[in-house]
């Protein structure tokens, strides 16, 4: 249950409707959570302040006159107290989904630890992200330093190491490219690899930006510990001209480094109005490229890598499958348990990075159907947060049933 109440307070203005002496009005509203929706209850003008029904002299206050008092005034009334019941649903299955990419973009153990990385930091300055500095002002001496402290252990200190001399290595390589025009439009050869990130590269006006998006939960844990990150807001970064990462509805907090901040995190609303992601129906003929990335508004730059790197490994284990290959080894990025049925084989798809769910529904075509459906077309299917493949749907999710 959601509750909330104000108490405004308002003083008159002569010149000024409703010309009412000073007074203090109560609000008060509640919401409700329930499975199919929300039920809201508002009460305005508790205590029915001034909330008579016609508009008179009685208790205006009019404006002061020179040796003649106070010139009368007709005064107009408040709204009357009033309560307000509204129920809204939500309709459609996309909603359901959308609460189970949300839970894969922000998980609870990491959520435990201070806020998840795809949500706002908790208020009060507790938790991880709490803890973590402000946007410098200046380019800051070593970025890729270990920072030690009461939240980075011995054993976080040497994964953070890691990653942190690769990162460094990649931020090397690009200078390397660097020439009297300025940094590279794209990067060849290609950096080293960074464990347990996806990395895009956005080359900028003098300078360039680094996204580094986490392959699994455990390495983004021992990074934010230890690693030395900043954080602000939209408008502080803007402020000091950084490279503010593209966000999607359910990772919103991308991590980002450059030359002139280090490593740091962008704290950002969703935009409003932003379809979330998009589910198609399941095909009626074998898709002829099921493995491609979709190119939309909704697939940013920052998920893009994310999903060809997931395709390009799956597209590899499925190659070897088909090839007759009875148990090809676990592709990067994925669990996956084979299942057989009467039109041949299909996946179970465990996709491992915190972002893969998000990444391939806004950037991969994923087809969508009740049980009943998926069971018509011969393949079988396992809930979400998996999804699915067969050689003649290509990727599918099973939606939620209603409950009866």
């Amino acid at each position: 249950m959601h509750h909330l109440a104000n108490r405004p307070w308002e003083a008159r203005a002569a010149s000024l409707f409703p010309r009412i002496s000073h007074r203090v009005t109560a609000d008060a509203g509640a919401a409700m959570d329930f499975t199919h929706g929300t039920l809201t209850l508002a009460l305005s003008n508790i205590f029915n302040k001034f909330g008579y029904e016609f508009a008179s002299p009685s208790y205006a206050v009019g404006p002061p006159t020179v040796d003649k008092g106070i010139l009368p005034q007709i005064a107009r009334p408040l709204a009357p107290r009033q309560l307000t019941v509204t129920y809204s649903v939500k309709v459609g299955y996309g909603q359901g989904v959308a609460a189970v990419a949300q839970n894969a973009a922000s998980p609870a153990p990491i959520a435990a630890e201070g806020g998840p990385i795809g949500g706002p930091p908790r208020e009060g300055g507790r938790g991880a992200f709490g803890r973590l500095p402000a946007l410098p002002q200046s380019p800051p001496k070593d970025p890729f330093a270990v920072q030690a402290g009461q939240s980075c252990n011995a054993q976080s200190a040497a994964q953070a190491s890691q990653i942190l001399a690769a990162m460094k290595a990649y931020a090397g390589a690009i200078e390397a490219q660097k020439t009297t025009t300025g940094y590279p439009a794209t990067l060849s050869p290609p950096p080293p690899e960074v464990p347990g990130f996806t990395v895009a590269y956005h080359p900028l006006q003098g300078t360039y930006a680094l996204t580094f998006t986490p392959q699994t939960f455990s390495g983004l844990r021992g990074l934010i510990g230890c690693a030395p990150i900043h954080i602000g807001t939209k408008d502080e970064a803007d402020a000091l001209h950084l490279y503010v990462p593209q966000v999607s509805s359910f990772f919103r907090m991308p991590l980002a480094y450059t030359p002139a901040a280090g490593l740091y995190i962008v704290r950002q609303p969703p935009p409003p109005g932003q379809e979330q992601f998009r589910v198609y129906k399941l095909p009626s003929s074998k898709p002829l490229r099921p493995l491609q990335v979709v190119e939309s508004a909704r697939c940013t730059n920052d998920l893009k890598p994310v999903v060809q790197q997931l395709l390009a490994s799956l597209a590899l284990y499925i190659n070897a499958k088909n090839t007759g290959e009875a148990a090809p080894a676990q592709p990067a990025g994925w669990l996956i348990t084979s299942h057989t049925s009467a039109k041949g084989y299909w996946l179970e798809l465990q996709p491992q990075a915190p972002a893969a769910i998000p990444a391939l529904l806004n950037c991969a075509h994923v087809s969508a159907g009740s049980q009943d459906e998926i069971k018509a077309t011969g393949y079988g299917a396992a809930n979400l947060p998996a999804l699915n493949y067969a050689p003649a749907l290509g990727l599918y999710m099973q939606r939620r049933q209603a409950p009866q």
